[in-house]
Formats: structure tokens, sequence, C-alpha cells
């Protein structure tokens, strides 16, 4: 997250007498100076460091997916993010799935899960919003990496521009925004593809869906 002083306001004017500006009214405007000094101003609010309020579930193996796609079905809403790679190639190399049924935070293993079929189905389920932010680059990951993308689909970063909150906002902005939560940025440009993940990789992930 974001009042103008107008510029002499106690200036003389021109048009006016100076004899209007008594020893009275000096003293008057001293005294409400003085009491305005010494009103202490509300503090502004102090951003709060970012506590994902749920746990952080690695899928890792094809029973550990197939028995997280099973709590997710039926889910009103699930929050879906990917991490990837595509500094040297003319797509994008999947990295990690984040995915969030409102209980648990799962980080799924593209890596070590060569079937993501149980995925692709919770990706298609008609009753469960999908929703995502700033989902372009997710929608190819999605289509390029598992042929389905999700639906249907609700896009955090369009709601925010209809809503007023402001245009083309990244997620941090977002969350900054309207929950003054500040959230990391310092894992974004790292390598999604090296294994083991580093805890601060992991937490970054897990907050991005949290």
């Amino acid at each position: 997250p974001q009042v103008a002083g107008r510029q002499g306001a106690f200036r003389a004017d021109p048009l006016v007498p100076e004899e209007r500006e008594t020893p009275a009214a000096t003293a008057s405007l001293s005294a409400a100076s003085a009491a305005s000094a010494a009103t202490p101003e509300s503090p502004a609010p102090t951003p709060q460091p970012p506590q994902p309020p749920q746990p952080v579930i690695a899928v890792e193996s094809a029973a550990a997916l197939a028995a997280a796609a099973d709590r997710w079905a039926g889910a009103e809403a699930l929050a879906l993010d990917t991490e990837f790679v595509r500094e040297r190639t003319f797509f994008p190399k999947l990295g990690l799935i984040q995915v969030s049924d409102g209980r648990a935070a799962y980080l799924v293993d593209p890596l070590a899960v060569s079937d993501l079929a149980p995925l692709a189905a919770a990706l298609r389920a008609p009753r469960t919003v999908k929703v995502l932010h700033s989902a372009s680059e997710d929608l190819e990951v999605f289509q390029r990496s598992l042929s389905a993308v999700p639906a249907p689909l609700f896009d955090t970063q369009i709601g925010a521009a209809l809503a007023g909150v402001g245009a083309s906002l990244g997620y941090q902005k977002l969350v900054a925004t309207v929950l003054e939560i500040e959230l990391g940025k310092g894992e974004t440009r790292t390598d999604w593809l090296a294994r083991p993940l580093s805890p601060a990789q992991r937490s970054y992930a897990a907050e991005d869906v949290a």
C-alpha cells in the first residue's frame, strides 16, 4: 500500500488591511497551533508479517496426489498458482504447482509425480471455482503440462480492477492494499527446477495460495 497543503495559508492578503491581524487573533492562532501540535496523530497501520494460516503439505508421489485430489473433491473453490522457469526456452518448464482448498496449501512437485491426471481432473471440476491471479501464463503452463485448464475461473487481478482497487496489480501489491500484509518477493526469480526446494521457496510458494 498510499493531502496537499495550501502554501501561504497564513500569508497576509494584500486586499485585507493589516490591522485585522490583531494581537488577540495572533494569540488565538498560536494557541490553536500549539493545541494541534500537542494532539497525537493516529499511528499509521503497521504491515503485518506474512503468517500462512494453513499447513503446508508436500505432494511428491502419485499416491499423495491421489489422496490430495480426494480432499479437493467437492470444494467450493481452489486457489491455484504455478512456478516455472522460462529463461532459455520458448515454453515454460513447470517447477511447482500450488493448490489450496482453504484448509491446507499443497505443493505438488511435477518433477516427482509423473501422472498428474488427478490434478487435471480437479482443474476441470465444474462445481469448483478455480482462483488465480493474473492467470494468463498459468493457463499456458497448465495446458502444456496437463492438457487441461482450470474452469470455472476467477482471476483476482481482473476482479480487483472491476472493483476499483487498482488495475494490473501484482499479487503482492493487491494483498498489501487489501489486507495490509507484506509478502516477500525474494524467491520470484529463483530456480524452481532445482531440488530440493529451499524453505524460503516453499514458504513463498505457499503464501501465493494461502
